[in-house]
């Protein structure tokens, strides 16, 4: 398996899809958008394309030009069929790129948030009726067409989708390792205010023990059911 993996911050990578790439020997080549020289793969070298979160909304081509051509090069994958996998940005970005509409959220999602399964009758990926999942965001997306919803919270409807076999998008970040969320909370907490809707440092920490090996188990599955044709 080739995989390619689109970063777009030095500090925020794929987290546990790099453990699972690793864990399967695939061929994994990262394009970091921050920096100035990177240069996007033909569609036809890869099998799988991860988008990885950050920072920027997915809508501010004007502060972040270099979103126009990683929208360009997300179009190329999916027209190409190739497996497609958005995390938070990543989400919102293949939303985007399919028409839907990104926005401020109400309210904003920082730390543990109990996700609830949406059309599990349907042939989708089959996740757990509820379970909490690490959240950071200010923005959101409405579902892209042909999207299939397949989690909520609260706070934010649009938590988790797939399109087809393909495609699946998160609003939420089941990537994040334990390590990932303790860098992010020790570094970034403190500049991201009080309001609603964030969560203090001593709760997301406790959530780390509680919570996050199921996430990233729950990346896991989700990585097979995106490549199990492959």
């Amino acid at each position: 398996m080739k995989a390619i993996i689109l970063q777009h911050t030095d500090y925020e990578d794929a987290g546990y899809v790099e453990t699972w790439l690793a864990q399967r020997n695939a061929d994994v080549q990262h394009v970091y958008l921050f920096q100035p020289e990177h240069e996007f793969p033909a569609p036809e070298s890869f099998d799988l394309l991860v988008i990885c979160g950050g920072p920027m909304g997915a809508y501010e081509e004007d502060k972040y030009p270099w979103l126009i051509n990683e929208k360009a090069f997300i179009r190329s994958a999916i027209e190409a069929d190739k497996k497609v996998l958005g995390l938070c940005l990543g989400g919102q970005l293949i939303a985007s790129c399919l028409g839907a509409e990104i926005r401020k959220s109400p309210q904003p999602e920082i730390g543990w948030f109990e996700l609830t399964a949406e059309n599990q009758d349907a042939d989708v990926f089959h996740i757990p009726p509820s379970f909490p999942i690490m959240e950071w965001h200010f923005d959101m997306f409405d579902l892209p067409p042909g999207a299939t919803l397949l989690a909520s919270s609260a706070a934010c409807k649009n938590q988790m989708y797939q399109i087809g076999k393909n495609i699946m998008g998160t609003q939420c970040h089941p990537e994040m390792t334990a390590r990932d969320i303790l860098f992010l909370i020790d570094t970034y907490l403190a500049d991201s205010g009080k309001a609603e809707g964030i969560q203090d440092y001593d709760t997301i920490k406790k959530g780390v023990d509680l919570y996050a090996a199921n996430a990233n188990q729950l990346m896991a599955d989700m990585l097979v059911y995106l490549t199990q044709d492959l």
